[in-house]
């Protein structure tokens, strides 16, 4: 879901299915496993990330590509 950044409590948009899910070892195995949570979106250099809890127990970060 993607929230108002004014309005947290409107959703804006719901994808239809996840956009992450807990695909790699690190992700599936921690505190809290088989969870992926985005946190925060940054561009950097033109380019998008999405920095993400892995399992409660460590941070990854994904490069957002548009197809």
């Amino acid at each position: 879901m993607l929230f108002d950044a004014d309005r947290p409590w409107e959703v804006l948009v719901r994808t239809g299915e996840p956009l992450m899910t807990a695909d790699t070892d690190d992700e599936r195995s921690g505190i809290v496993p088989n969870v992926v949570f985005p946190t925060a979106v940054e561009e950097i250099d033109g380019v998008h990330h999405v920095f993400y809890g892995m399992a409660d127990s460590k941070i990854g970060v994904a490069r957002l590509v548009r197809r």
